[in-house]
């Protein structure tokens, strides 16, 4: 993020989990509203649509989480948190994808 006088601000890490947090709520009701063609929110009606929500909800914050970990040990260079955020939302997507396909 640029900050006053073009200064970089950089997130801490507790600021970091609140934006992938975030990140992981947005998406998971962007794909909870695109579900089945019917683009409302008319799932939100549901108790056991609010269990899958949850747990999207946390493979999504959990493959962002894997990444930030992992990226953060392996490479000393800082990377851009914006690409771990995408590509833990990417991963999580896919692992939602091979898990519930699975079932």
């Amino acid at each position: 993020m640029a900050g006053r006088n073009n200064e970089v601000v950089h997130l801490s890490h507790r600021n970091m989990h609140y934006v992938m947090v975030l990140s992981a709520v947005i998406m998971t009701l962007f794909l909870f509203y695109i579900d089945e063609g019917y683009y409302d929110f008319r799932w939100m009606q549901d108790g056991g649509n609010w269990l899958a929500f949850i747990i999207y909800v946390v493979i999504l914050f959990a493959a962002q989480e894997f990444l930030y970990y992992i990226i953060s040990k392996v490479f000393r260079s800082p990377v851009p948190k914006v690409v771990i955020i995408i590509a833990g939302l990417i991963l999580g997507i896919w692992t939602c994808f091979q898990i519930f396909t699975a079932l």
